[in-house]
């Protein structure tokens, strides 16, 4: 839907997807919601039995699977892939340094944007051979890859009723868990590993490739006051900064309650 203030704003102002911005900030708003939440129950033991029932669970994978299906999505509208994921590599880093300070019990190894990072980097050198992949076959066979191997940090490939049971000595160490096997001593408050996120991640674009040669315009428009997109253009800045400040705001909550 066009801006109805568009047509007065300079030209020089710059453009986004307004649509991709919407969405990400409802994701994001979904994440800051449930991590309110997380804290309540697992940091200021508040008793919330619904909390650890399978729809959680289902709020947090689905809101999680989302931002990184529509990561990837996104990945051919931005510039320079390797800085931008390298730049992510540091920030899930600097996250996992900040949880093993404030919450050493429960701290964050390979999380969302180490994910999010690590895809766009091996992205660059697969994106030649992705390519040759017609767009819908490609997201198909992402997105079953997805589900195949959506178990293997349990020990195993497919589904409970016809699984591939895995060997033992896949789960050895930090790097293993890196790649989607992590030991059973291991322990993440926020895990998500190579496999399979990855190829939920090229589902994304796959998705992509598909919607720009189906001739179908992305929605596109200048900037504007807007709670939601703000989320979404901003998306890494409220991310890192959105924990500290639950944390911060629930303590005076409880010091002063």
């Amino acid at each position: 839907m066009k801006n109805p203030s568009s047509d007065i704003m300079p030209e020089t102002l710059p453009k986004r997807f307004v649509f991709l911005d919407q969405v990400r900030g409802s994701l994001l708003l979904s994440m800051i919601i449930y991590h309110i939440f997380w804290d309540l129950v697992w940091i200021f033991s508040v008793p919330i039995p619904w909390f650890h029932s399978w729809g959680a669970v289902l709020w947090q994978q689905g809101t999680a699977g989302l931002f990184i299906l529509l990561s990837g999505f996104c990945w051919k509208l931005g510039r320079k892939p390797l800085q931008r994921g390298l730049f992510l590599l540091t920030a899930g880093g600097f996250l996992t340094i900040g949880s093993l300070f404030f919450s050493p019990i429960l701290p964050i190894y390979f999380g969302i944007l180490t994910l999010l990072g690590s895809a766009m980097i091996l992205t660059i050198p697969a994106e030649k051979l992705l390519d040759l992949v017609s767009p819908l076959y490609g997201a198909g066979v992402s997105l079953l890859l997805f589900f195949f191997t959506r178990e293997i940090g349990r020990g195993f490939l497919g589904w409970s009723q016809n699984k591939i049971l895995l060997p033992k000595e896949f789960y050895q160490n930090f790097f293993t868990a890196y790649l989607g096997f992590p030991p059973s001593s291991f322990v993440s408050a926020d895990y998500f590993p190579l496999i399979p996120w990855l190829f939920l991640f090229w589902t994304g674009i796959f998705l992509y490739r598909f919607w720009r040669q189906s001739s179908r315009a992305l929605p596109k428009n200048h900037f504007s006051f807007d709670p939601i997109g703000f989320l979404g253009r901003h998306s890494l800045g409220v991310y890192l900064l959105h924990q500290p400040l639950i944390n911060s705001l629930l303590l005076g909550v409880e010091r002063w309650s």
